[in-house]
């Protein structure tokens, strides 16, 4: 259980948000074992397998962050129609077909260690931030940075549909040619896109905001 500081109250493992096998199969590995290196058991293979002769006589560790490590495995296996349907009912933005909301639920999936964290990943991507990591444009920004970003958006303006394959290539030959490392060149248009300097693919980002979000970003 954890506090919530905004409202005081106890928050069990329902509340916060874990998957009810996810639990099962984390508590069941506290003190006993299958006898193999095996971790993720489904419940019904757990009925199967459980022996009392396996369990253990030392002290069991309880490890929270192994918890949450359990429940993005099972969140990892939830079909998309379930994030989507998260997405329809609590999502900010509520003029987003269900083709990008599938999109999206692709992208970040692997990412998530609660069902509901799909919510801010899908906002992270769909809203424009107000906030800059200005640490990065005082250390790492440059001319050559921006001349090469500006280039890009010119290429994006002429090639409306162009896959996010060959964004990317584009983009990685200009680097090249102007000698700016790709990861601070990637952060840089991160940066100018999404606000953040890490995230998920950027390029799968761009085809979800379309070219024309994408350059209007980049353009503010």
């Amino acid at each position: 259980w954890i506090e919530d500081n905004k409202t005081n109250e106890i928050l069990g493992f329902k509340e916060i948000g874990y998957e009810p096998n996810a639990l099962i199969n984390f508590i069941s590995l506290i003190g006993w074992n299958p006898g193999n290196e095996k971790e993720i058991i489904s419940f019904k293979n757990l009925i199967d397998i459980f022996s009392i002769k396996r369990i253990n006589k030392s002290g069991a560790k309880y490890d929270i962050e192994k918890a949450k490590w359990f429940n993005q495995e099972y969140v990892k296996k939830l079909n998309n129609e379930v994030f989507i349907d998260i997405l329809e009912k609590k999502l900010n933005n509520k003029n987003v077909n269900k083709k990008i909301l599938n999109d999206i639920v692709t992208l970040t999936k692997e990412r998530l260690i609660f069902k509901n964290d799909i919510i801010k990943e899908a906002n992270n991507i769909l809203n424009e931030t107000k906030i800059m990591k200005n640490n990065f444009i005082e250390k790492k920004w440059s001319k050559d940075i921006n001349n090469v970003i500006k280039i890009l958006t010119e290429y994006l303006e002429k090639n409306n549909d162009i896959l996010p394959n060959k964004i990317k290539e584009y983009y990685f030959n200009l680097l090249n040619k102007n000698k700016i490392k790709i990861g601070i060149g990637m952060q840089a248009l991160r940066l100018s896109i999404t606000g953040k300097t890490s995230g998920p693919d950027l390029f799968s980002i761009i085809k979800i905001l379309d070219n024309s979000k994408t350059i209007k970003r980049i353009k503010k």
